[in-house]
């Protein structure tokens, strides 16, 4: 632990000092006087995230940005998100749901009271409404479901994964219920520590993302809640998708995803962007590409298919 405070205090002290522009012919006392105040303030949520302060300096985030997440009391360690966004593959969702016979009904309903609305965002990408419709229900419901997450605290969370004491927190519980060989535990061990760096780096790409995306966003990345992976809005986007993809589909020149119009263009652009054809194997892969399951992209196509009749 001292260890961590330790980094924790050379980053944020530097980080401070970087951004101080006090200017008075004693600048450099003045800013070690706001440096050693700020230290002194420093919370347990503070050194939890030191690794991850650390790692966002290298890659150039703008420092007041980071003090802004590391100082906003939104902004708190979810110790189940580390665990669910590397582990929580072995528990996959169901869909099946999604399609069942109430979900048609009010699927359709959504399509014929929105229908000029989905058909814009048809016409703009050629992407089928009814296949849109199907995304906006699996996501959120048509907005009902958007979930409560802080999205900053998602992805400063899940960045902390690789650290050794919640890559061995991760593999601990997987070792409660274990039933299998050695041979296997072994091979898990190793997929978890693959996982976890991986999804380390990309919850360090996605803070990365939020610090463009309040430049272009309606809304300042600490107002964003969404789901345990840290997508927001009707479409449910990550910050880079948001920045990939995302459009203004209602012509105030505002891309806001809590938006219908804005959410249906964006969802019609990301499946155009990333493969949406004619062919059926088209079809299944821009799905996909949405969210990286089969038994997902089953879902959006059956509905969509169910809600043409």
């Amino acid at each position: 632990m001292k260890k961590t405070l330790d980094i924790y205090i050379i980053v944020f002290s530097g980080l401070l000092l970087s951004t101080c522009t006090t200017p008075t012919k004693n600048a450099g006392d003045s800013q070690r006087v706001e440096a050693a105040a700020v230290v002194k303030k420093i919370s347990y949520k503070h050194i939890i995230f030191a690794p991850v302060a650390e790692s966002l300096l290298v890659r150039g985030i703008d420092t007041i940005f980071l003090r802004q997440l590391l100082d906003d009391d939104r902004v708190a360690f979810k110790e189940n998100l580390t665990r669910y966004n590397v582990t929580g593959y072995r528990n996959p969702p169901d869909y099946s749901h999604n399609y069942n016979e109430k979900s048609v009904k009010k699927a359709k309903e959504f399509l014929n009271n929105n229908n000029d609305a989905l058909l814009s965002a048809e016409n703009a990408y050629g992407v089928p409404k009814e296949v849109i419709a199907s995304i906006l229900w699996i996501e959120t419901k048509f907005g009902a479901i958007l979930g409560k997450n802080n999205v900053p605290s998602v992805f400063l969370s899940v960045a902390m994964a690789n650290q050794p004491e919640y890559l061995a927190m991760n593999k601990d519980n997987l070792r409660k219920n274990w039933t299998g060989t050695s041979d296997e535990l072994q091979e898990l061990d190793l997929k978890i520590e693959r996982r976890s760096q991986k999804k380390s780096a990309w919850a360090l790409d996605e803070l990365m993302a939020l610090d463009t995306l309040r430049r272009r966003s309606p809304f300042h990345p600490l107002e964003l809640y969404g789901s345990a992976a840290g997508a927001f809005g009707l479409s449910q986007f990550l910050p880079s998708s948001y920045l990939r993809w995302a459009k203004d589909g209602n012509g105030d020149n505002v891309i806001n995803l809590f938006e219908l119009r804005d959410a249906m263009h964006s969802i019609g652009n990301y499946l155009k962007t990333n493969g949406w054809g004619a062919t059926r194997e088209q079809k299944e892969k821009a799905v996909f590409h949405y969210n990286n399951s089969k038994d997902y992209v089953a879902a959006v196509l059956t509905l969509a298919d169910k809600i043409k009749r």
